[in-house]
């Protein structure tokens, strides 16, 4: 009899135990979606003040803000540069990876179109 009862305790302890561990497991995947939907945020608001901080590199009159796929383009008078700014571990998607391998093989080009 006494060996029953304990038994049965384990198993309610047991039980209780998994079902918390899945709770916690959910937790857990709530929390890290909303750090990244916050990440992504923070740095989308982030990248729009680049051009304004002091070390940043390039005058920030000749830096045009695109936001997508790329952050945007400095045009100096001596060259064209296409930035994305990155915060944290933060890396190239893989339409980004693409613009960055185009502009590497030089497959831009400058076109007029009149209407």
């Amino acid at each position: 009899m006494l060996q029953e009862i304990i038994i049965f305790t384990l198993a309610v302890i047991i039980a209780f135990l998994i079902r918390a561990i899945i709770k916690l497991r959910q937790d857990y995947k709530e929390l890290l979606h909303k750090k990244k939907s916050s990440d992504v945020v923070h740095g989308t608001s982030w990248e729009q003040f680049v051009p304004f901080m002091k070390d940043f590199p390039y005058s920030k009159e000749d830096f045009k803000f695109i936001g997508k796929p790329i952050d945007g383009i400095v045009f100096s008078d001596y060259e064209i540069v296409f930035l994305e700014f990155k915060t944290g571990q933060s890396r190239l998607n893989d339409t980004q990876k693409n613009i960055k391998k185009i502009i590497e093989e030089r497959k831009v080009r400058f076109e007029e179109m009149k209407y």
